[in-house]
Formats: structure tokens, C-alpha cells, sequence
């Protein structure tokens, strides 16, 4: 928020967005056929070496990075009264919902969608490698969008690439062969696009500071990290209840069409270069 602004900035949420989605394309194409054996096919080591990998990248978190250089005051205003400043804003807990549903879709998707593949005939390793199909589309989606969709249209954006998402997810119950494969590369270009759409709406609304927004992050992460869990919970409950993905695909359409039909009540917002302050 405070190194960018205007079309710099939807570029740049593009780029940092890339890195879980090129992880994940990692995880699942990797985890199957190299890691595994690696460790006996243990899934404890195998969740220890994923560990060590992550600890590795936050220590070089912790000794390379640097502060944006700030150009007001230090924030001293705590989390909560932060938290309840930014909850007033009607546009705010729209993009908060919205995060949490897009969360649960997703991760939903894609932690199911190996076994979904496996029940559609493939091997554990041939199921990995083609789960990974809809991160690699997502990878270049996720980089071009924020970019090319101006902030005027980001609203209508995120609409249409949930209601795109609940079709590419009808594909994946429904389809196979070539008509399978392009559903889930569809579901990897719309599927992207939503997080970094909502970060931005976030950004630009103005009534939230520049100096805030560190915060505003957390608070969304932290919010739509519990869609993140729910997901695939609820996903993986509904299939014990009915032995069936189906259940499960249908959940995750229905909250493709929540979030599509909120973008009728969520509004867009002028890019403001210093709004106001959250009170």
C-alpha cells in the first residue's frame, strides 16, 4: 500500500500471489511421486520435511526482508480497535465474507481433487500430477489479472469468476477426457482470481488508511484462513454422509454463487491515494 498505487499495485498483489499458488502446483505434483518415497511413504516425515521447508523460508523472512520506509506517524492504535474501526465499513465486512467463502472454495477444490481424480479412474500419481493442472493455469491468471481488470470493473470481476467457478466445478463432477481437463484449467484461471480482486477492493476502500492496511491484511487472512480450514471439512464430512463428491462439489457451488450474488451489494470504490483514517 505504500510502495504502490493505481495499476502498480493490482501488478504487484499479482506477483506475491503467485507464490502460493506455484507451492501448491509444487505440493501436489511433488508429494505423490517423489516425496513419498522418499520418506517410506510416511505422511508424518513427509509433513516434517514440508515443516523444515517452511521454517527455512521464515528464517529467511526474518534476516532479508526490509520495512516499507513510512511517511506519517508510527501505528499505535491496537488490533481490536482497529479491527472494530475497519468492521463499521459496510464494503469492508463484504470483502471479509467474501475472502472467507473464496477461501473455502478453493481450498475445497483442490485439496479434494486428487481423490475426486482418483475416483474417476486415475492413479494416486497421475491424480497429483493432473491436480496440479488448475495452480499451473492459475499461475499466469493470477499474475495478469489484478493488472488488466481496472478497479472500476473489480466488483463485476469477482462475480463473474465465481459464477465461472461453480461451472468449472459442475465440469469436474460431470466430465472427463479433454472436456475434464479444460474445466480444471478453467477453475485455476477463475479460481486465482478472486483473492487478489478482494485484496485490492480492500485496499482502495477509503476508508481504510494506508497505515492500517498491515492489519486490514491480517484481519482478512485471518478470517478466510478459517474458510480455508472449513472447506475441505465440510467437503470431506459431506462425502462420509453421502459416499459421494457430489455433496461436496455442490456445497462448494453454492458458495460460488453467494459470493456472486454479493457482488450486486458490494460496491466499488474510488482509488484514493490517503483515505481516511479508521476510527
Amino acid at each position: 500500500a505504500q510502495w504502490f498505487r493505481g495499476k502498480d499495485r493490482g501488478l504487484a498483489v499479482g506477483i506475491y500471489m503467485t507464490g502460493p499458488w506455484i507451492g501448491g502446483m509444487f505440493a501436489l505434483s511433488a508429494t505423490n511421486r517423489f516425496i513419498m518415497p522418499l520418506t517410506g511413504y510416511s505422511w508424518r516425515l513427509t509433513f516434517v520435511c514440508y515443516g523444515l521447508l517452511a521454517l527455512g523460508i521464515a528464517l529467511l523472512w526474518w534476516f532479508l526482508a526490509k520495512e516499507a520506509s513510512s511517511s506519517g506517524t508510527d501505528e499505535s492504535v491496537g488490533i481490536m480497535e482497529v479491527f472494530l474501526g475497519l468492521i463499521k465499513v459496510p464494503n469492508v465486512r463484504m470483502v471479509l465474507l467474501s475472502g472467507l467463502l473464496a477461501f473455502a472454495i478453493n481450498h475445497g477444490y483442490t485439496n479434494w481433487l486428487p481423490k475426486i481424480l482418483e475416483g474417476k479412474g486415475m492413479s494416486p500419481s497421475t491424480a497429483g500430477i493432473t491436480a496440479s493442472l488448475p495452480l499451473l493455469a492459475g499461475i499466469p491468471a493470477v499474475l495478469a489479472l489484478p493488472a488488466l481488470i481496472p478497479a472500476r470493473f473489480r466488483v463485476r470481476g469477482i462475480g463473474v469468476l465465481a459464477f465461472l467457478a461453480a461451472s468449472a466445478i459442475l465440469v469436474l463432477v460431470n466430465a472427463s477426457g479433454v472436456i475434464l481437463l479444460f474445466g480444471l484449467a478453467l477453475f485455476g484461471v477463475v479460481g486465482s482470481g478472486m483473492v487478489p480482486l478482494l485484496i485490492l477492493n480492500l485496499m482502495d476502500t477509503p476508508e481504510v488508511d494506508s497505515k492500517y492496511l498491515g492489519s486490514a491484511g491480517g484481519i482478512f487472512y485471518c478470517i478466510s484462513d478459517f474458510g480455508g480450514f472449513m472447506g475441505p471439512l465440510v467437503v470431506g464430512a459431506l462425502v462420509d454422509l453421502t459416499g459421494t463428491f457430489i455433496s461436496g462439489a455442490f456445497f462448494l457451488i453454492g458458495l460460488c454463487l453467494v459470493i456472486f450474488s454479493m457482488t450486486f451489494i458490494l460496491k466499488p470504490r474510488p482509488v484514493l491515494d490517503s483515505g481516511a483514517h479508521c476510527k
